[in-house]
Parts: C-alpha cells; sequence; structure tokens
C-alpha cells in the first residue's frame, strides 16, 4: 500500500496577498514585534520575513490600495528607501523617548 506524495494532484498554487493583507499582517508584525512576539507571528501566518521586508520597502514607497495580486509595480529608489529608513528610526526613536522633568533625577527628594 502506498501513501500519496507531497506533490499528490500536481504542485500548489502560490499564496498571494492583496495590497490590503499586505498592510494588516506588516502592521500586525510591527505590533508583535514590540512585544517581543514577532517571530511567532510569522511563524503562526506562514509568512517569511524576507516578505516583511519587502512589504515595509512597498509601503515606504507608496503601495497601492487597488493592485491586483501578481501585477507589478515599482520598487522605491535607493533615495526614496533611505528616507523611509530614516523617518522610521525617527519615530522609533520618539515613541521610545520619555519627556524630561525637573524632577527627573532618582535622587531628588519626592
Amino acid at each position: 500500500m502506498s501513501t500519496p506524495g507531497p506533490r499528490e494532484g500536481g504542485p500548489r498554487r502560490r499564496r498571494t496577498f492583496t495590497p490590503t493583507e499586505k498592510l494588516g499582517h506588516l502592521f500586525a508584525y510591527e505590533a508583535a514585534c514590540a512585544t517581543g512576539e514577532g517571530a511567532a507571528y510569522l511563524r503562526e501566518h506562514g509568512i517569511y520575513s524576507a516578505q516583511i521586508s519587502e512589504w515595509r520597502k512597498l509601503r515606504d514607497a507608496g503601495m497601492p490600495q487597488d493592485k491586483k495580486p501578481g501585477a507589478k509595480i515599482v520598487h522605491p529608489s535607493a533615495e526614496q528607501a533611505d528616507i523611509a529608513r530614516l523617518t522610521r528610526e525617527l519615530e522609533l526613536t520618539r515613541s521610545h523617548s520619555r519627556p524630561k522633568v525637573s524632577n527627573d533625577s532618582p535622587y531628588s527628594e519626592a
């Protein structure tokens, strides 16, 4: 008795994501990363980190929302990619910094 092989019935079609799904996964992944659960999110949804990187580039270049899966889109130029990276770093720095207050010293009296 033989068991069916992994390609029983022929090769499967590759999964495609709509721009809305890509952005949804991207935002959910970034939220999961904030809590240290980014890798678990990727495993749970069967997404590779390279896809996330590509989707970030597309988002930063202004990914069109009405693009059909599989249609060609223009990738960001080196300058656009640098601007997007620096903008993300600035937003990250702002989110991790807290405002200074007059009694910010741990040695100040309460």
